[in-house]
């Protein structure tokens, strides 16, 4: 758990249960069991979850609002937007689009957030004004 929570190695979108039992000394047979024994799910599951978890965090930000979630779905891992759909849709019960959209909906910005979203946007366009493409 230290080793996919804390090193975030679940982020990679190549993992796989070899790579992990090798780097934690043991074998893919005692991993599986182990996480089968604790979690009561599979290693891909397992891994799927705690990548849900993750973007759940980006979808929710206002931080984030940016990102398009393709782009989270990669930043979490998924290699492929369809497997990111389907498996936030099976463990959360939501479209990763409405779970956003309730999440954002929900966030109301103070006076002093606007204010420096406003600057940010004019500072942005007077620097995109200033180059000539």
């Amino acid at each position: 758990e230290c080793l996919m929570i804390d090193k975030r190695i679940f982020e990679k979108s190549n993992l796989t249960i070899d790579s992990v039992a090798k780097k934690l000394g043991t074998n893919r047979t005692y991993l599986s069991e182990a996480i089968n024994a604790y979690y009561n799910v599979s290693f891909s599951r397992w891994v799927n979850e705690l990548r849900i978890q993750e973007s759940k965090k980006y979808l929710a930000s206002k931080e984030h609002d940016c990102y398009c979630i393709d782009g989270i779905s990669k930043l979490v891992g998924f290699s492929s937007i369809s497997a990111f759909n389907s498996n936030f849709k099976s463990i959360t019960g939501l479209t990763p689009s409405y779970y956003r959209k309730r999440s954002v909906s929900s966030w109301k910005p103070t006076v002093k957030q606007v204010d420096l979203y406003c600057l940010f946007y004019q500072w942005g366009s007077i620097i995109m004004n200033s180059y000539s493409f």
